[in-house]
């Protein structure tokens, strides 16, 4: 029987296998150089960007006086609106008109200051009893509010600071309320707990003041330390490092 041998012959010169086994250098300087600029940009946006660390907790409104409300014992018809949200009335001005079983009522403001609709109210629509229908607050009226410190946040939280309020029904550019803390004690019928009285005298947001309710339970978050990015990374890698 007779035996065929097959040669192998090379499919690649040797210049080609060059070029295969070894990317250009080129490929190497532009990816190194891009890596670079990508890691230059992260640098330079997060020196900018604000990340502020923050206390997370809770606050309760007070009022110095509480909004005057309107509402009535029974359920009734609203037949006639004479005001806007919003608007500023006097004593004694017609608000509305409701109906009942009895006719048709006339709804006076009982102060002078601005009327707020309490919620969405149409003309023909049913208030049912003790809902609110009006608020008619003080337009000078003063809002502070109380916030427990968490225990291991103590240390952190320092008169002057800046505090982040979520507020319903309100939106503003930052989509939250600003106060400043005032100042700190201790509830001694709390087992010591610290409080801190929240100021929102000095605050811009002078409109959102009206969506405030005596007694209100809202979220907060106090600015312990305005920092950047870059800021709280290169506090972490210390810290790291520390360990």
């Amino acid at each position: 029987m007779e035996e065929f041998i097959v040669a192998t012959e090379h499919l690649h010169t040797e210049e080609m296998e060059d070029i295969i086994g070894k990317p250009p250098v080129w490929i190497y300087r532009w990816g190194i150089s891009l890596i670079l600029i990508v890691v230059l940009l992260a640098i330079c946006v997060s020196v900018f960007i604000s990340y502020p660390e923050t206390i997370q907790t809770e606050l309760r409104v007070h009022a110095v006086s509480s909004p005057y409300t309107i509402y009535f014992k029974d359920s009734v018809q609203l037949s006639k609106l004479y005001v806007q949200t919003g608007q500023l009335v006097k004593k004694g001005q017609r608000l509305a008109d409701v109906g009942n079983v009895n006719g048709i009522i006339s709804v006076v403001s009982p102060q002078n200051g601005k009327l707020i609709y309490a919620g969405i109210i149409h003309e023909s629509g049913q208030i049912t009893p003790k809902q609110p229908l009006f608020y008619i607050i003080n337009p000078h009226e003063a809002f502070y509010g109380e916030m427990p410190i968490p225990r291991n946040s103590v240390d952190e939280v320092k008169p002057g600071q800046i505090v982040l309020i979520s507020l319903k029904n309100y939106q503003d550019s930052d989509d939250q309320l600003k106060g400043s803390i005032g100042y700190i004690t201790e509830d001694p019928l709390n087992g010591g707990v610290s409080i801190a009285e929240v100021d929102f005298n000095k605050i811009k947001q002078r409109d959102a003041l009206f969506f405030m309710k005596n007694g209100l339970i809202t979220n907060a978050k106090v600015i312990t330390t305005n920092t950047t990015i870059f800021q709280r990374l290169v506090r972490g890698m210390v810290k790291t490092k520390n360990k």
